[in-house]
Order: C-alpha cells, then structure tokens, then sequence
C-alpha cells in the first residue's frame, strides 16, 4: 500500500516482493545458523542422494510451478483468444488456488516431516495409516472454503474485482476441479512417494500431468475459450493426482478413504443450501452467509464424525491445539479401528 501510495507502481511491488523474500531467506539462515555451524557430528549425508532428489524436486517444481499455467497462456494466445479473455482465465486461475490453499498453506511439509517419522523402520503399515489421517485432515481444512467458495462464486468474484463479472462462472467452474485435487490429497501422495523413495513416479505423474493438458487443451480451448482452458488444467491436475494414487495402491495396505470424502463433501454441501436462499449481494451480506455456513457445518460434521480416534492422535503430535478444536468431529474409540472406507 505505502509503495503504491509513494508512486511505485508495479516495480515497486516487485522489488518490494524481492526485499522480503531476501528478508525471509536472511531469517531463516539466523535461526538455523546453531545448528549449520555446529562442530564435532558424527553423520555426514551423502551428497548424492541429496542431488537427486533435488532434481526430481526441481522438475516437479517446474511443472506445477511455472508450465502448467504458462502453457494455457500460450495456447490461448496461439488459439487468438482475445486478451480480455486471458485475463478472466488468470484470476479465475489465481481465486481457485487460493482457495484451495488458503487453509493448508504450510500443512506440505508438516505432513512430510509426519510421513517421514511413521516410516522409521520402512513400516508401511504404519505409514499407511498417517497417510490416510492426513488425507482426512487436508481434506476437512481446505474443503469447507472450496465449497462455499463455489456456493458464493459470483458475489466473490464481484467484490474482488467489479467489472470483471465473467470471472464468476469461470472460478465456479474451476473450484470444481479444485475440490476434486484437494479431496483426492494429491499433495499427499506426493509427499509419501518421496518418503518411500519413488520421487521419480511424483515426476512422471506431473509430466503426464503436463502432456494431459496439452492435449485436452488443444481440444477444448478452440471450443470453449477460457472455459474450456480451465477444464483442460483443472483435468490435467485430476489425472495426475490419479496416477500418484495408483503408485501408493501397489505399496500401501490401506484404501483411499473414499466414504469418509464423500460424508465431508455431503455435509458442506448441506450446510452451504443457505447461501442459496440468503442471496447474499454485498461485503456485509457475504460475511453473515459465511457466518451461518460455518455453523450450518459445524453442527453437521459434529453429528456425522469424520475423524476417527486414529486421526486425532496423529494430529496430536503435530499440532495439539488443532488436534483439540477437531475432536468434536471425531467419533469415539470403537472407530479406531476403522479404515476410512
């Protein structure tokens, strides 16, 4: 705002964007500078499996980072999609990852740390079942603000961006693949195929993930425009995250919690109808309908129980607070032996 304010204009905000990145990466060089300088270890990691893994990182990376998006716009413009266009597609792009991020931003490498503790001792059995609890656990954080988001598209669309209308339709129709990549735990799948060393599957599931939008891209762009670019990517996504899935099923003895994902999404489906009738159409009306749809969802997960003892204990030992405010949504101790199907 105050670099705005003084006349920076967009390079101001890049190199205010740049000065805080540097900031962060400067703390984190403080904080961690005890234990990088510290003397007398007696472990020393091999250099190369460092070397790989970061390689298959960076091309997972460069995939779903940076190619994913930009091939749409370049195919966008090769199919001579007018420049207005593009632009709906960017911030339908941008509202549907952030509300599919805005709950479980930082929760990747919590889950990771979880992942690589159950795995001491390449217990699979014991992996398995972290991996199922944290599906759950994603799930139930990021799923509420995707479907409300979906439920209130327009209206949200509107107040962020007022004569940008077409924006609406095209962030609801992207919030339904984001719901989807969400509830499949895509981000989870990749996180345990690092864990059991098969980052080389994570890579090829983001290529074929990237070869999958090309194709269905040149398909449907020419048809439906951003729409149908929107679809081609959400799609895309859908399919890797599919693949990743088929991987873990040759490795893990526990079952995708498929009945578990489908209570959720029914409940917040449930609790989101009064949006409908509430038609909220400004910034205060919003905020009472958000208001009601949480507890609307509350009190529907509270009767339906999602979580299993299981889950709950396993999110106690990353982060008891939040382990504290789910257990009401947690069924009791005969559940612990449930598998989430």
């Amino acid at each position: 705002y105050l670099v705005l304010r003084l006349g920076g204009s967009v390079d101001g905000l890049l190199w205010m964007q740049a000065l805080v990145s540097l900031a962060s990466a400067a703390a984190f060089l403080i904080w961690q500078a005890p234990l990088l300088l510290q003397r007398g270890a007696s472990y020393h990691q091999p250099l190369q499996p460092v070397i790989r893994l970061g390689l298959s990182a960076w091309l997972t990376n460069l995939v779903s980072g940076a190619l994913l998006k930009q091939t749409v716009i370049i195919m966008l413009g090769s199919f001579a999609v007018p420049l207005a266009e593009i632009g709906y597609f960017n911030l339908s792009y941008q509202l549907g990852h952030t509300a599919s991020l805005l709950m479980v931003t930082g929760f990747g490498g919590v889950a990771g740390s979880a992942l690589a503790a159950a795995f001491v001792g390449q217990n699979y059995s014991r992996l398995a079942r972290s991996w199922q609890a944290l599906i759950k656990i994603e799930t139930l954080l990021a799923a509420p603000v995707l479907v409300f988001s979906f439920f209130n598209a327009a209206l949200i669309a509107h107040l962020l961006y007022q004569g940008y209308e077409p924006v609406g339709p095209l962030l609801a129709l992207f919030l339904i693949f984001q719901i989807l990549i969400r509830t499949l735990g895509t981000s989870v799948h990749q996180s345990t195929l690092y864990v059991v060393g098969r980052a080389w599957q994570v890579v090829l599931g983001q290529w074929v993930s990237l070869l999958s939008l090309i194709i269905l891209g040149i398909i449907l762009i020419p048809r439906w425009g951003p729409a149908g670019a929107l679809i081609a990517d959400g799609l895309a996504q859908v399919i890797g995250g599919a693949l990743l899935l088929s991987f873990l099923r040759r490795l893990l003895p526990e079952r995708y919690p498929l009945g578990y994902t489908l209570r959720l999404l029914l409940g917040l489906a449930l609790a989101a109808t009064p949006s409908l009738l509430l038609r909220p159409h400004n910034f205060p009306t919003l905020i009472l309908t958000g208001l009601v749809y949480l507890a609307a969802a509350a009190l529907l997960l509270a009767m339906i129980r999602p979580l299993s003892q299981e889950d709950l204990a396993m999110l106690h030992t990353l982060h008891p607070r939040l382990a504290d405010y789910l257990r009401p949504f947690a069924r009791g101790q005969q559940a612990t032996n449930d598998n989430g199907s």
